[in-house]
């Protein structure tokens, strides 16, 4: 699995100190190599680490990007990107 895809922030990306910015489900699609139903798959059966802006049920959900290399780490065994598969 390529999970250096995304690993370093560009300055854009970058909130004022340094910090970087919440990721959106497209980021976290782009940097475990899964399309949208396979990204959801695992925010509900692998417990993806995410946060829901907002109270409604229907906010859009964004993601620390440090917890999502943490988790991908922790379940690099199990996850089986795109660009893997023959």
């Amino acid at each position: 699995m390529e999970t250096d895809v995304v690993s370093s922030p560009t300055p854009e990306e970058l909130l004022p100190g340094g910090i970087e910015r919440r990721w959106k489900i497209a980021d976290v699609m782009h940097y475990l190599g899964f399309g949208y139903t396979k990204t959801w798959r695992l925010i509900h059966e692998y417990e993806l680490p995410c946060y829901q802006i907002g109270g409604d049920g229907t906010s859009p959900l964004r993601f620390d990007p440090d917890e999502v290399r943490a988790w991908a780490e922790q379940y690099k065994k199990v996850l089986k990107p795109r660009s893997s598969i023959n």
